[in-house]
């Protein structure tokens, strides 16, 4: 890896550990569902919901679906995302559960709860939750975030998660989103239009300055012109890991591994 990604990747993960402070005192810790994952991803630029694409070094992306999660299928779905984030960020991991509890929350938006199918079964899924922007003159901006987002480990890298952003991105805009905002990684996140939010003068809760981790994205031009404001995560989000560790019992035993680069 070249050294100045190195530099960034320390200095982003110093800040993800300033804001992990904040809830030390509690029993309840924030899950970045969303964010820093497919890093170095390959660049798919279709919107279609099947497709086949070479992928850059000369894979073949299999023919995929996108569709509405089932409800039959929501514990295959949970389990997609165990592995799909299991030991990445923290030996084991909170997304399945982050899923389990968001699916029942007020913010929950279920028409743009997506997963991605090939001939191979489940690979990938991403759901979407209604938020806002808490504007400085008073009153809110309703956006939306996303998240968790998740590619089986064998499917990543391969233009499969950008793929299934690019399209529940199309759909919100099609229901009349007008921006998303949520933590993620730039250098994935920014092939699809994400930029900072910074950019569009929105803050992160809790959080002095820039934060490098948090992206924006316009679903309609000039929805967020003119707006100053902060953004907090919707409380859904948090998640009580004394709980997850009972709900990780239903699924079969993992091996919890502390690994270089893991944020917690």
């Amino acid at each position: 890896v070249h050294c100045k990604t190195k530099h960034r990747n320390r200095q982003v993960t110093h800040l993800y550990n300033k804001i992990l402070r904040r809830f030390a005192s509690t029993n309840r810790r924030f899950c970045f569902a969303n964010e820093i994952f497919c890093t170095f991803a390959a660049s798919f630029g279709t919107r279609e919901s099947r497709q086949k694409r070479k992928h850059k070094f000369g894979l073949q992306m299999k023919e995929f679906t996108i569709r509405l999660e089932r409800e039959s299928e929501r514990r295959e779905v949970e389990n997609l995302i165990r592995e799909a984030f299991w030991n990445v960020y923290r030996p084991g991991c909170l997304e399945h559960y982050v899923m389990h509890t968001l699916r029942n929350d007020e913010a929950f938006i279920p028409e743009l709860n997506f997963v991605m199918e090939t001939e191979d079964g489940l690979i990938g899924q991403v759901m979407c939750m209604r938020a806002e922007i808490q504007l400085d003159g008073g009153g809110v901006l309703p956006i939306m975030t996303l998240g968790p987002i998740g590619i089986l480990p064998a499917f990543k890298r391969q233009g499969y998660g950008k793929a299934l952003l690019d399209f529940v991105l199309d759909k919100a805009t099609a229901m009349g989103f007008g921006a998303v905002c949520f933590e993620g990684n730039i250098d994935f996140y920014g092939k699809s239009g994400f930029v900072l939010a910074s950019t569009y003068s929105v803050r992160y809760h809790g959080f002095e300055g820039d934060a490098p981790f948090f992206l924006c994205k316009e679903l309609k031009k000039g929805y967020l012109d003119n707006v100053s404001g902060e953004y907090t995560t919707p409380k859904g989000y948090f998640v009580n890991e004394s709980e997850c560790e009972e709900f990780d019992k239903l699924f079969p035993p993992k091996e919890k591994q502390t690994l270089p680069g893991q944020l917690w």
